[in-house]
C-alpha cells in the first residue's frame, strides 16, 4: 500500500515537472517572439524615420537644383552682364551644382535619419543658393548695369565740358562739370571695387557675416545717388549754356 502511495507520488511529481517544463519553454518562446516583433517594429520605424529624412533633403535639393539651372540660363541669355561677369557667375553656379549633386549621393546613401538630416543641414548651410548665390547673380547684373551707365554718364559729362570750354565766360560750368566727371570717375572705380568683394564671398563669409550682402548692395545704392546728382548738375550746366 505505500509502494502504491510513493508510486502515484512519484507519478504526479513528474507529470508537474513536465508541465513546468512546457510552461517555462512556452513563455520563453513568447518572451522570444515578443523580442523578435519588436525588433522587426523598431527597424521598420528606423526605416521609415529614414526614408522621410531623405525624401525631406531630396526635395530641397531638387528645388536648388531647379533654381540654378534658371540661373544659368538667364545668365548665357542675358545681354545685361558683361563677359567676365558671366563667365564668373556661370562657375560660380556650375560649383554649386556641383556641390549639391554630391551632397544628393551621400544622402541617398545615409543609413540613418540622423545622418539624412545632417547632411540636408550642409545642404542649406554649404550651399546657400537662395541667400547667397541667387543674390550675388542680382548684384553683379546691378553693377554691371551701373557701370555702363556711369561710362554713358562720363562721355554725356566730356561732351558737356567742350562745349563748356567753347563758351565765353564758361569757367564756373566748366568746373562743376570737372567735379562730375571726377565723381562719375570715381564711382565706376568704386563699382568695380565692390563687384569684386561681391564675387569674393564664400558661404564661409556669409554664414559668418549674414550683412555681407546687403553693406555690398548699400554701397551700390550710395554710388547710384552719387550718379544721379552728377546727372543733374551736367543737365543743369548744359541747359545753362544753351
Amino acid at each position: 500500500m505505500i509502494t502504491k502511495k510513493v508510486s502515484k507520488k512519484a507519478a504526479v511529481i513528474t507529470a508537474l515537472a513536465v508541465l513546468s517544463s512546457f510552461g517555462f519553454n512556452a513563455l520563453a518562446t513568447a518572451v522570444n517572439e515578443q523580442g523578435a516583433n519588436r525588433s522587426v517594429q523598431r527597424q521598420a520605424q528606423q526605416q521609415k524615420a529614414l526614408d522621410a529624412a531623405v525624401a525631406a533633403g531630396e526635395t530641397k535639393i531638387d528645388n536648388r537644383l531647379r533654381r540654378l539651372e534658371t540661373l544659368l540660363d538667364r545668365i548665357n541669355s542675358t545681354d545685361k552682364l558683361s563677359n567676365a561677369s558671366k563667365a564668373y557667375l556661370t562657375s560660380e553656379v556650375s560649383s554649386t551644382s556641383t556641390d549639391l549633386q554630391d551632397l544628393k549621393s551621400e544622402l541617398l546613401a545615409a543609413e540613418s535619419a540622423k545622418q539624412a538630416r545632417e547632411t540636408t543641414k550642409s545642404v542649406v548651410q554649404d550651399t546657400r543658393v537662395y541667400l547667397l548665390v541667387v543674390k550675388k547673380v542680382h548684384l553683379t547684373k546691378l553693377s554691371d548695369h551701373m557701370l555702363t551707365k556711369q561710362a554713358a554718364l562720363l562721355s554725356f559729362a566730356e561732351l558737356a565740358k567742350a562745349r563748356a570750354e567753347a563758351t565765353a565766360n564758361s569757367e564756373a560750368a566748366v568746373a562743376k562739370l570737372d567735379t562730375a566727371i571726377a565723381n562719375t570717375t570715381s564711382t565706376m572705380t568704386a563699382t568695380t571695387t565692390t563687384q569684386q568683394m561681391i564675387f569674393s564671398v564664400t558661404t564661409e563669409q556669409f554664414n559668418q557675416d549674414k550683412k555681407v550682402l546687403k553693406e555690398h548692395f548699400a554701397k551700390l545704392k550710395e554710388l547710384r545717388r552719387q550718379n544721379i546728382a552728377d546727372y543733374r548738375t551736367i543737365v543743369e550746366v548744359v541747359n545753362q549754356l544753351r
